[in-house]
C-alpha cells in the first residue's frame, strides 16, 4: 500500500480501526504483481469456477480484488467480522487482502453505491434535486470507479430502495470495499507496469490545517516485482498542498468518526 500520511499504518490497522467502530470486516483477494486478482481464477465473465459445496459461479471483469477471500470468507459477507483476533489472525496469514465493510444490521449501516458508469451520477443527482436538492450530513467515500459510498443508518424494518441506474443499494447480506487501490494498467509485454493510487489526507482528508509538502512511501514488505522479490521502503513521489480559505476538501472517508446520518425520504422508503 501505499502511506501518505507518515504514520505507517497496515491494511491490518485499518482493519481493525473499522472493527473498532463496529463495522463487520470482509477479507477480500487483491491484485497480484500481474495485474490478476489474486484469487488464481478467470474473471471474464463465462468460466464457471465450483465451489466446496459443489455450486458453480462466474466472475465478471469488474470482480478483479473486489470478491471475498473463498478461504477467510467461505460464506461471502456472512463471514465478516469484528473481532480483533480474529481479524488479526486473517492478516497475519494474508497482509495483501483488501478490506471489505460488510453493510446492514451486522455493521449498522446501509450504503448507497453511486457508478458514473452506469449513469448513477445522473440519477443520484436528480434525486437529490426532487428531494430538497441536499444530502444529508453523513459519511461519504469516494470510489475508485469515480463514484461515491454515501453511509446511511441501518434501520431494521425498513427498506431503501434505489431510485435508478447506476445507483445500488446495499444492506443485509452486501459490502463494499474501502481499501484505497484503484487501477493496475493491463501491459503483460515486460514493459514497465503502471498501478494507480487514491492519495488520502491526513485522518482521510486535506484542508487547510494540511497545507505544506508531503512524500509519498512504498511501505517495505508490499511491492513485489515479477520475479517475486520485495521493493525496500523507499520515497517516489511528493506533493504541496495548497487549499485557500473558502474551499471545501475532498469529502471524508469512511474511516472518519462521522456518524451516518438517517435517510427519511419517503421515495426510496418502505416499511418491512
Amino acid at each position: 500500500m501505499i502511506d501518505a500520511s507518515g504514520e505507517g499504518r497496515s491494511r491490518a490497522d485499518y482493519a481493525l480501526a473499522y472493527a473498532a467502530r463496529g463495522w463487520a470486516v470482509v477479507p477480500l483477494y487483491w491484485v497480484d504483481e500481474h495485474g490478476e486478482c489474486g484469487c488464481g481464477l478467470a474473471h471474464d465473465g463465462q468460466t464457471a469456477h465450483r465451489r466446496a459445496d459443489g455450486t458453480e459461479f462466474v466472475l465478471s471483469p469488474n470482480s478483479r480484488a473486489k470478491h471475498p477471500h473463498t478461504l477467510f470468507a467461505p460464506h461471502g459477507a456472512l463471514s465478516a467480522s469484528k473481532n480483533a483476533e480474529q481479524l488479526r489472525r486473517w492478516f497475519a496469514n494474508e497482509p495483501r487482502l483488501n478490506i471489505g465493510v460488510a453493510t446492514g444490521e451486522i455493521s449498522g449501516i446501509v450504503v448507497v453505491d453511486i457508478d458514473p458508469r452506469d449513469g448513477g451520477d445522473t440519477t443520484w443527482s436528480d434525486f437529490v434535486d426532487r428531494n430538497g436538492g441536499q444530502v444529508p450530513d453523513t459519511v461519504i467515500a469516494n470510489t475508485g470507479g469515480g463514484g461515491q459510498h454515501v453511509v446511511f443508518q441501518y434501520v431494521a424494518d425498513q427498506v431503501i430502495r434505489s431510485p435508478g441506474k447506476g445507483v445500488q443499494v446495499k444492506g443485509n447480506g452486501g459490502y463494499v470495499r474501502t481499501a484505497n487501490f484503484v487501477s493496475i494498467d493491463s501491459s503483460s509485454n515486460g514493459a514497465t507496469r503502471t498501478a494507480t493510487y487514491e492519495v488520502k489526507g491526513p485522518k482521510g482528508r486535506f484542508n487547510r490545517a494540511h497545507n505544506g509538502l508531503y512524500t509519498i512511501w512504498v511501505v517495505a514488505n508490499q511491492v513485489r516485482d515479477t520475479t517475486g522479490n520485495f521493493i525496500p521502503a523507499q520515497q517516489i513521489a511528493a506533493f504541496t498542498v495548497r487549499i485557500p480559505k473558502g474551499v471545501t476538501s475532498t469529502p471524508l472517508p469512511p474511516t472518519t468518526k462521522k456518524k451516518p446520518a438517517a435517510i427519511t425520504t419517503n421515495e426510496v422508503l418502505t416499511k418491512n
